[in-house]
């Protein structure tokens, strides 16, 4: 189990022993969004791929024992099929009729793998009527094996997200001329992808001194310095909360870099959560960001404002500066960037820079 959250191929293997010790039965791992109501039957042992197919192309949507898993209270118990809905209810339901009943399964067994913000995964075991109820010997290995399936599924998780992340920092955001500064609450340089390290080496306003980002303006650094704690969220009765906008001027007389600071926490998972971070993004307007609107409206059905506005936030505008770009109000700007969030999954940001920069090819 643990090799498979290092190695995920090593699920099927896990996943055939264990159904081994519950009597031959069907398991599978389900990955489930309930932003789009969406399924995925990540690993599976002893289900057919056509079945896996009609699973993730709409009868995910009718799984109603997802549906109850994600409402329970005890995320770290294990529930017969019956538990969770009546046999009655269950046999007359569209998950049974089109997807449980063909393949001949009835009872089954669940427990909740995983459980954020709008990923649910559970794990499920299912068998013929004939074959009766899972028995308590079977439940037991169940309950002695879920914390450690939780266990390895969330490193299985954070060892995805931290390889993504990576990947940003020294991919998609320095290919598209996008710095990226990591720091810890105090301002200390945690990481920094290579398009920010080139910006540093030029000292032109902006560079780096005893591990720290130093701006040459006393006013600019004041304001990074407030920008970088309170999106840290050291600083949390600052009316800066969450980090901001800042412009930095160039002693070369260049126009001035675009820095924008918000709380890293939410899309950098390799800080260790227990410690507040920054994300520092830098842009220098005289290196433009390659950003196509017509891929952003196809891959997160954005309209052509909504992704306009998404373009001018990545590229460091704040609120005003794309309400004046743009010709539109500044209310309008924030309506069209919530619908933006939406859209794309985020809540800040920061995430939204690392969504679309890591999703565009």
């Amino acid at each position: 189990m643990y090799d498979a959250s290092i190695e995920p191929s090593e699920w099927p293997v896990f996943l055939k022993k264990l159904s081994d010790v519950q009597g031959g039965a069907s398991i599978g791992m389900v990955a489930h969004n309930s932003a789009d109501n969406s399924g995925k039957l990540s690993y599976s042992v002893l289900c057919d791929p056509i079945w896996q197919m009609k699973y993730e192309d709409h009868l995910s949507e009718a799984d109603v024992f997802v549906e109850r898993l994600k409402h329970v209270q005890n995320e770290t118990g294990v529930w017969q099929g019956c538990e969770l809905i009546d046999d009655a209810e269950l046999v007359g339901s569209e998950f049974y009729t089109d997807w449980l009943s063909p393949q001949d399964l009835f009872h089954t067994v669940h427990c909740v793998a995983m459980r954020g913000e709008q990923l649910v995964v559970t794990l499920g075991a299912g068998r013929p009527q004939s074959a009766g109820h899972f028995n308590q010997s079977e439940l037991q290995v169940w309950e002695l094996l879920i914390p450690h399936i939780r266990r390895s599924v969330q490193i299985q998780k954070l060892n995805a997200d931290l390889t993504a992340a990576r990947n940003v920092m020294d991919g998609g955001l320095s290919r598209r001329s996008v710095g990226l500064i990591l720091t810890t609450g105090d301002g200390a340089i945690a990481d920094i992808n290579g398009f920010a390290d080139q910006i540093l080496a030029e000292d032109d306003g902006l560079t780096l001194r005893a591990g720290k980002l130093v701006v040459d303006k006393k006013r600019e650094q004041d304001r990074l310095d407030i920008l970088l704690r309170s999106a840290a969220n050291i600083v949390v009765t600052d009316p800066n909360a969450g980090g901001g906008f800042l412009n930095v001027s160039r002693r070369s007389g260049r126009e001035p870099y675009k820095v924008l600071v918000t709380p890293a926490l939410g899309g950098m998972p390799f800080f260790d959560r227990k410690y507040p971070a920054a994300a520092v993004y830098l842009l220098d307007p005289e290196k433009d960001i390659e950003l196509n609107l017509r891929e952003l409206q196809q891959l997160f059905d954005l309209t052509y404002t909504e992704s306009t506005v998404a373009a001018s936030i990545i590229k460091g505008m704040d609120v005003n500066e794309t309400a004046t770009t743009l010709r539109i109000s500044s209310n309008t700007v924030r309506t069209h960037l919530k619908r933006v969030f939406a859209k794309t999954g985020t809540k800040k940001q920061s995430q939204l820079v690392l969504k679309i920069l890591s999703t565009l090819p």
